[in-house]
């Protein structure tokens, strides 16, 4: 009977004073991806690329809750957006990002009744690809006559930071709400582009200002206003 009240008192002082377990989570997510500014090259003398319409991101990420209030976790992301061509001919094009990236989501302490704030901060890697079609051939270095341009860069430095709000749904499922900034810096990485011409032909570029890397000011930067859940697994 001792022992019966002893781990009775032991579970009680235990569920008073300990947190709760740390707990494996999911977090799947979509977001509309707003472009600031332009991307790629800002090169000295000649006028910027074009820039981009709103697009998408989705993201899947998995996690651990270090405690009460942090967790950490690693994610995978996809964005698209569509080029926004200053001299409309028809064509089509977009940018594709991939990235991976660490992360860490903070939630911060309050008398929230259904709801908790966190900051979010994330660092990793990306790697955006352009993509181009010309219903008409385009004529490129006097030579070639190109029907699809394909330019990727090499994995570059992201880095993402945000506030959210998370909204319990249920013990082990809650809605997350993210207004997250993403920058991927890509001065000093080559470069690669493939040309396709119209006789079925491709060609590949590397690309690299002063016979290694690119030098100029080289940005993809956006806004994610990101909306998921999060599912605690165990």
């Amino acid at each position: 009977m001792a022992v019966a009240l002893l781990c009775g008192l032991g579970s009680r002082v235990a569920s008073a004073q300990g947190p709760a377990p740390p707990r494996w989570l999911i977090c799947p997510s979509g977001a509309v991806a707003i472009p600031t500014g332009r991307f790629a090259e800002t090169i000295k003398g000649e006028n910027p690329k074009d820039g981009h319409k709103t697009g998408f991101t989705g993201a899947l990420e998995l996690g651990r809750f270090l405690s009460q209030r942090l967790a950490v976790g690693i994610a995978a992301g996809y964005t698209r957006f569509p080029l926004d061509f200053s001299i409309p001919l028809e064509q089509e094009g977009s940018t594709k990002v991939l990235m991976g990236q660490l992360w860490g989501r903070y939630f911060l302490a309050g008398g929230y009744a259904h709801w908790q704030p966190y900051l979010s901060a994330g660092i990793g890697i990306g790697r955006p690809k352009v993509s181009i079609d010309f219903p008409i051939p385009v004529r490129m270095e006097d030579t070639l006559l190109v029907d699809r341009l394909e330019s990727t860069v090499d994995l570059s430095l992201s880095l993402t930071g945000g506030v959210g709000v998370r909204v319990p749904i249920g013990d082990r499922l809650a809605f997350l709400f993210e207004p997250r900034y993403v920058s991927i810096s890509t001065k000093g990485t080559n470069r690669t582009d493939k040309l396709r011409t119209t006789d079925g032909r491709m060609r590949e570029d590397r690309y690299a200002e002063d016979g290694s890397r690119l030098k100029d000011k080289s940005r993809t930067n956006w806004w994610d206003i990101r909306v998921g859940v999060m599912l605690s697994l165990f």
